[in-house]
């Protein structure tokens, strides 16, 4: 019972997140359960036209605006919510893996972790987000919003999507929108079986169409056109070479992905002595006097792991695609799919020691796996609090390092993988049949 309380004490949030996805969850399924679309949809616009505001066509539109924002927020805020208690059952079910040595188990999670996270990624409109509070440095208050750009983007962002989708509910729904429409089809007859209509304006006709090519042709004479032309040529030059980048990287991280998989799968198999190792290192005078039955390696040259040349290549790629030369383009080409922005948002803060760590190479397990010795080492007058505490120690290290690293580190292989996958499809010499058929026929190939 105790433990049980200390949960729902630690977990309030996670709690109250589960509730508020059954409630929708419940909320959605009845709806949908009890009537179909058609009669929701009737039942949304009596409600609307109940309303005085629904009498003139910008009062509708309000009511409308009002409510796809309600919407799309309670939607954002599912979707965020619901990507918190993900990420909690995700952690748990991925150290019961780890800790039992369930390796399948370990990858078909990552792969349903990675999996959910593009869905979300996909279904989230980025409303809500998390705020991490960090002192700030002179460089973050010289960059950071204007309350004139704070106001610019909070104003696109509510009304970009909610005014469109208010805009075409207003025109399905208005009364007026039927005289309009009334109105357009006899215009249109009119114009079609009315030669003499036709003529009449065909003098108009013209003159507007020369009025547009003088306006083109002033365009492209003028010193915006020229400046405007030359910059979309640099910049295309500039996406080729970005594009070379990626493609250069492919080379390097089949190597980074062959050798990383066998240096996490080794230490996946020998957790148990490179937890030994990390209390010998820690406390080695108490582990050979209390623990003289765990025998582990005293050396971190006993353990196997296999430096990756490639790392340094990879991350030079990754720094020269992020560099403040490329960084637009970079980002821009990779919001294109969701694998290539998906490693390039982990690697800003990767540097050559962050893989090493993560993908257990010889220099990164000297570096994090062997810690300085406890002062209190060579006294050995531990008492069994004393020693009780040691081991709450190497279960703490258990967790939140050795088995965190084994995680992320699998993790970082299979984010790489799905990016050479995806990106050898981007651009592989059949991938844009229809596209290059077009452009050959419009000659812009």
């Amino acid at each position: 019972m105790e433990k049980w309380i200390k949960f729902i004490n630690r977990e309030k949030t996670l709690l109250i997140d589960l509730l508020f996805i059954l409630i929708c969850i419940l909320a959605m399924f009845y709806i949908f359960q009890t009537y179909t679309i058609k009669e929701i949809w009737i039942k949304i616009i009596d409600w609307n036209f109940n309303w005085k505001w629904s009498v003139k066509w910008y009062g509708l539109f309000a009511i409308y605006w009002i409510e796809v924002i309600l919407v799309a927020f309670i939607w954002d805020l599912l979707w965020f919510r619901l990507n918190y208690t993900f990420d909690f059952f995700y952690t748990e079910l991925t150290q019961f893996a780890v800790k039992r040595k369930r390796l399948w188990l370990l990858v078909k999670l990552i792969r349903i972790q990675y999996s959910f996270n593009k869905l979300t990624y996909y279904m989230r409109l980025g409303w809500i987000s998390y705020y991490i509070d960090r002192r700030k440095e002179l460089k973050d208050f010289i960059v950071s919003f204007t309350i004139f750009d704070f106001v610019k983007t909070m104003l696109l962002r509510m009304f970009k999507f909610p005014t469109i989708i208010a805009i075409l509910l207003t025109l399905a729904t208005n009364d007026m929108t039927k005289d309009t429409g009334l109105w357009i089809l006899r215009e249109h007859q009119a114009w079609i079986k009315g030669n003499s209509f036709l003529w009449e304006h065909f003098t108009k006709l013209s003159a507007l169409v020369i009025l547009v090519l003088i306006l083109f042709l002033w365009y492209f004479v003028s010193s915006k056109g020229v400046i405007r032309r030359s910059i979309a040529q640099a910049n295309r030059k500039k996406l080729e070479d970005v594009i070379q980048m990626h493609r250069q990287l492919t080379i390097h991280i089949l190597g980074l992905i062959n050798t990383g998989s066998e240096n996490l799968e080794y230490a996946f198999r020998c957790r148990e002595s490179i937890l030994d190792y990390w209390i010998y290192k820690r406390y080695p005078h108490t582990f050979e006097y209390y623990f003289p039955e765990r025998w582990g390696f005293r050396d971190s040259t006993h353990f196997h792991f296999k430096d990756i040349p490639e790392i340094s290549e990879i991350v030079t790629e990754f720094s020269n695609l992020l560099s403040e030369e490329n960084r637009n383009i970079s980002l821009w080409f990779s919001r294109y799919q969701y694998e290539l922005i998906k490693v390039l948002s982990r690697v800003r803060i990767m540097k050559i020691k962050y893989y090493e760590e993560y993908l257990f190479t010889r220099n990164g397990f000297s570096g994090v796996f062997e810690p300085k010795r406890s002062e209190f080492d060579e006294q050995l007058d531990f008492v069994k609090e004393e020693i009780k505490e040691i081991q709450e120690h190497g279960e703490f290290f258990e967790r939140y390092v050795l088995n965190r690293y084994i995680i992320e580190g699998m993790e970082l292989l299979y984010e790489h993988y799905r990016y050479i996958h995806a990106l050898n499809r981007l651009l592989h010499v059949d991938s844009d049949k229809i596209g290059r058929v077009l452009r050959m026929f419009t000659g812009k190939e």
